[in-house]
């Protein structure tokens, strides 16, 4: 059946009664989430997407310069690195993503006011228009994340290295503890594209997890 014709099925059972708005809209977007390989929450969680990894306590995100408000918000960011317990992590080396963002944001934006044109026509199309913007994004964001995450490994790694073995049970511990806050957080959390960027930032921060509790414990 081509899509025209589902479109016209749907709407014949709309207009008879047998559904409603929101269930066509729904099943319209079933079909077009598996032709495109792409869930809604999926596209649209680039903005919770684009926020940096979740730091301890003793490390904070660093650049020389304040980041411009016409950005993406990625972190708190401090443009001072002169305490000498704190360790930081220079955002200055790393490339943020921030062009991907905007490709893909242009693109959603874009094809939401053509989807959102006629409301008794829901359309899905973004998903396939947008999907080639998506998989380049989040291969940049997999990529970044995987780099501050291996660069927060190494802090830890050096801080546990400097403790005694009572000191380290706590700190995994305390890892642990901040681990389930943040996933209740997301369990929460009533937007299922932010639950599914939450999801990705659990499973750096449990792999991490486990690398520290087998190299130190």
């Amino acid at each position: 059946m081509t899509d025209e014709k589902q479109n016209f099925s749907f709407k014949r059972l709309f207009l008879s009664g047998f559904l409603d708005r929101s269930e066509v809209s729904g099943l319209i977007q079933d079909i077009r989430e598996r032709q495109s390989g792409l869930k809604v929450h999926e596209l649209q969680s680039y903005p919770f997407l684009h926020k940096l990894p979740v730091l301890p306590d003793f490390i904070k995100y660093f650049s020389k310069e304040e980041r411009s408000l016409v950005l993406p918000f990625v972190a708190d960011i401090t443009t001072s690195s002169e305490k000498e317990d704190q360790k930081y992590i220079n955002i200055d080396e790393i490339n943020l993503c921030d062009q991907q963002y905007f490709k893909l944001n242009r693109c959603v934006i874009e094809g939401l006011a053509k989807d959102n044109k006629d409301k008794d026509k829901p359309k899905f199309n973004r998903l396939s228009r947008c999907k080639s913007h998506y998989i380049i994004y989040n291969k940049c964001v997999t990529r970044r994340d995987k780099t501050i995450d291996n660069m927060i490994y190494k802090h830890e790694s050096d801080h546990m290295k400097k403790i005694p073995m009572d000191k380290r049970l706590e700190y995994i511990q305390e890892l642990e503890k901040n681990i389930g806050n943040y996933k209740s957080k997301s369990d929460e959390s009533d937007e299922a594209a932010e639950k599914f960027a939450m999801s990705r930032s659990t499973k750096l921060m449990t792999s991490r997890l486990n690398r520290l509790r087998k190299a130190h414990l």
